[in-house]
């Protein structure tokens, strides 16, 4: 079924709930932060934790555990990509520290680029065009970095999470890259064969 989704508050309701100090709850093993406690110990607000997964809840006392005994079933937030940013690309420094593409989101193969959004946390694949970054990991629920492929022209960044796709803001393409020239020496005025991609 359809159920909350990471930063959503739930309660969770039962007994005892205060007895030998402060409980702590995990829902899929992962920490929920407890937002509020009734005053008669029967009922625990939490936040859905950033990394959490489905899963049971269990509240963990001095006086032990107990846990659902239905699965707590969680939604996977909807991707959103902000900004791509590419580290390697000298002289693109902001004032507050960060790098941003030019217009165009010129990149070069190999280059990092980092992906920041929203829900990117379990990413399941990112690819440009049709081209797969096979080298790719997220940072949290905000920020995901990935080796640009080979083998695209200019095409969008898509990135793959639990809660569906999403496109990035605008097309990357590969700077031109100087292999040689025709003449070790020469002359101004001379014709020069420049070779690259």
């Amino acid at each position: 079924g359809v159920g909350p989704t990471v930063g959503t508050e739930v309660t969770v309701t039962g007994l005892h709930f205060a007895d030998g100090g402060t409980p702590e709850v995990t829902i899929d093993g992962k920490t929920a932060p407890i937002t509020s406690t009734s005053p008669d110990d029967t009922s625990l607000t939490v936040t859905v934790p950033e990394d959490a997964t489905s899963g049971y809840i269990c509240v963990t006392t001095d006086g032990g555990t107990g846990c659902s005994t239905a699965l707590f079933t969680i939604t996977p937030p909807v991707p959103t990509i902000n900004a791509l940013d590419d580290p390697t690309l000298p002289g693109l420094a902001t004032e507050d520290g960060t790098t941003a593409l030019p217009t165009g989101c010129v990149v070069h193969v190999g280059d990092i680029v980092v992906v920041n959004g929203t829900g990117l946390a379990g990413a399941t694949a990112v690819t440009v065009g049709t081209a797969a970054a096979t080298d790719f990991a997220a940072a949290g629920d905000s920020s995901l970095s990935f080796v640009v492929p080979e083998g695209f022209g200019s095409q969008p960044v898509f990135v793959d999470t639990p809660g569906g796709r999403v496109e990035g803001p605008c097309d990357l393409q590969l700077a031109p890259s100087l292999i040689g020239v025709s003449f070790t020496s020469f002359h101004r005025g001379d014709e020069l064969t420049v070779y690259g991609t």
